[in-house]
């Protein structure tokens, strides 16, 4: 499954038993064709082990639970280590949530503003479940001025910067910081929508459009905000594409869940309009144009081309189908980032001129350089011996 990434022309027939079972029950709701397409996998000689090894892996077995529980013909080893697991996703997912809420109050009674987003929002708004999609960790996007403050305040709740020793680091070059209580929660602060902060320097994401955008969100009855729903889109898009180079299949599920269950909510033109002002169309049309492949998600044709026709996308194509054959999940930061920036003046400042900003980050970027001509040595060899093979 997890050589799904890039999905060009996909096709589930081409999967094993075992992957297409997952990818038939990779929905929140199954339609009658999936329904039928699902009890005839079935029938099949599937493997249990490893269909419930992968379920874990790609944080899906709540998933599987869900619409093969009532068929029947689930082994009962195999049954038993699927509600295992769901019964733990939902402690987890419960638990962190009360742990937010804490959070959050703590920020409001200090006067710090922030945005709850991601895993703990999908789980109310898309999934309706607190127990079906995982989430390890909970996401806040906060004001990067705030930092300081929001660290205080975490700190008088117990909790401590998780790799305290690339705190600086992340501070100059990163755009995110994780914190950690009891080697139990996690809170990830964030102070933009994509982590890598070369990234957002050659982009121009309206932050200030996004904060002014904002929700109202309720978590443990604290009232807080969340982003709109098309701001949510774009962040998913960006989390999948940038942040993760389409490797997860659990965004690609978030991906189609959301446009499938806020479609009639969702103005395409304000999406490919933000995507031409914030010079992010190509992360957004290649996520969307993957779950569509995937999924036939519900994402118009007409947003699409506006974003990137796919007859368009020349060489970006040959690179990602042939990460997707040899499955490199390493980072090759400097092989794939670059197909995913819109102009030549962005891939030029990514790749040469924004390492020049500091004598550390010149030697971190020449790492970097080193090992991704390695990795692209590697790609090219792979791709030859794929073809010969």
């Amino acid at each position: 499954m997890i050589n799904l990434y890039p999905a060009i022309n996909f096709d589930s027939l081409s999967l094993s038993n075992e992957d297409r079972l997952l990818y038939l029950c990779s929905s929140l709701k199954l339609n009658n064709l999936r329904e039928a397409q699902l009890l005839q996998c079935v029938q099949t000689v599937i493997n249990w082990r490893e269909v419930v090894k992968k379920a874990k892996d790609f944080k899906i077995a709540p998933f599987l639970l869900k619409h093969l529980g009532p068929l029947g013909v689930v082994p009962d080893n195999a049954r038993f280590e699927l509600k295992k697991e769901s019964a733990l996703v939902f402690a987890n997912n419960i638990s962190l949530i009360k742990e937010a809420g804490s959070v959050i109050f703590e920020l409001k009674r200090k006067e710090i503003n922030s945005m709850i987003i991601k895993g703990a929002v999908l789980s109310e708004e898309v999934y309706h479940d607190m127990g079906l999609r995982k989430f390890e960790d909970v996401d806040l996007l906060i004001d990067r001025q705030d930092f300081n403050s929001v660290k205080e305040a975490l700190e008088d709740l117990g909790y401590t910067i998780f790799q305290k020793e690339r705190l600086d680091f992340s501070l100059k070059y990163r755009s995110h910081v994780v914190f950690m209580k009891n080697g139990l929660y996690f809170i990830d602060i964030h102070w933009n929508l994509v982590d890598l902060e070369r990234y957002n320097r050659v982009t121009h994401i309206d932050l200030g459009r996004i904060w002014k955008n904002k929700k109202p969100f309720v978590i443990e009855s604290v009232d807080t905000f969340t982003m709109d729903k098309e701001d949510a889109l774009i962040y998913l898009c960006l989390h999948s594409a940038v942040q993760h180079a389409f490797k997860g299949w659990l965004w690609c599920v978030d991906i189609n869940e959301f446009v499938s269950g806020h479609s009639c909510f969702i103005n395409w033109g304000n999406i490919t309009q933000k995507a031409r002002d914030y010079k992010i169309k190509k992360p957004l049309f290649y996520a969307l144009y993957f779950v569509k492949n995937i999924f036939d998600t519900p994402v118009p044709q007409d947003a699409l081309d506006k974003l990137g026709p796919i007859g368009n996308i020349g060489f970006d194509r040959v690179v990602f189908k042939t990460v997707k054959q040899v499955n490199i999940n390493e980072n090759i930061e400097y092989i794939f980032m670059p197909f995913l920036l819109d102009t030549w003046k962005q891939k030029f400042i990514f790749v040469f001129l924004d390492c020049l900003r500091s004598p550390e980050y010149f030697v971190y970027s020449l790492g970097k350089v080193v090992r991704s001509v390695f990795l692209g040595m590697e790609l090219v060899f792979k791709k030859v011996f794929y073809h010969a093979t």
